[in-house]
């Protein structure tokens, strides 16, 4: 307890000169949040400003396919993803990877602001949330989560390859349906310009990491990682 009661006290010592200087700024500035009047530090945005900047749902597909969101870029790819799938799957049991999901889950819901069914009572009840101007930011809590998982699933392949072995199939399945799926999207109407580059890369990418996995799978390929 005293080495972490000492960690807290230097790091509120080494932020305060930005804290308290950001803290005397806002008290002193108007800040516009898209309505036609600014409003002060201490105000609310109002709630119609959430909806439009909220991370729509359809950008979800922008995880693993670049370029598909709106106001915030949530992309970290099929291979993180699929890390971070197994740190989950393997490390059910250890505490940190419960709360990596956790941060994980959370930080996509929120971001998704109005979408997502909880946030209008989250924003009249957490102090704070109704500052906000823009939830679709909160999605780099969702990142922060995924890394998190993403490294217990690369440690969990390192150590214990066996086990995770028999997560492999079910995500080589799932790279396979996501190239096949952006392939035949690719497929179906001519571009116009460059709209399918990143579809294109993400097919790619999920091809390789299906016959990545579908080969350590079966032992084809060495466990060194």
């Amino acid at each position: 307890l005293l080495p972490a009661a000492l960690f807290v006290v230097c790091f509120v010592l080494v932020a305060s000169p930005q804290l308290l200087t950001s803290r005397e700024l806002g008290q002193l500035s108007l800040r516009w949040v898209n309505e036609p009047d600014p409003i002060a530090w201490n105000q609310r945005v109002p709630y119609t400003v959430h909806d439009v900047y909220s991370l729509y749902p359809t950008s979800v597909l922008g995880i693993v396919i670049p370029g598909i969101f709106r106001h915030a870029d949530p992309f970290i790819g099929w291979v993180v993803v699929s890390l971070a799938a197994i740190g989950a799957m393997a490390g059910w049991k250890k505490l940190a990877v419960r709360v990596f999901l956790v941060l994980a889950a959370w930080g996509l819901f929120l971001s998704l602001g109005s979408a997502f069914f909880l946030h209008g009572v989250l924003y009249s009840v957490l102090p704070y949330l109704n500052m906000a101007r823009n939830p679709s930011m909160v999605i780099a809590v969702f990142h922060l989560g995924m890394a998190g998982l993403a490294a217990f699933g690369l440690d969990a392949c390192r150590a214990a390859p066996e086990q995770c072995r028999r997560f492999v199939w079910p995500l080589a399945g799932i790279s396979a349906v996501l190239y096949a799926g952006l392939a035949l999207r690719i497929s179906v109407r001519p571009e116009r310009g460059q709209e399918y580059y990143h579809l294109s890369v993400a097919a790619l990418a999920a091809l390789v990491l299906a016959c990545v996995f579908l080969a350590w799978s079966r032992s084809a390929i060495g466990n060194g990682w």
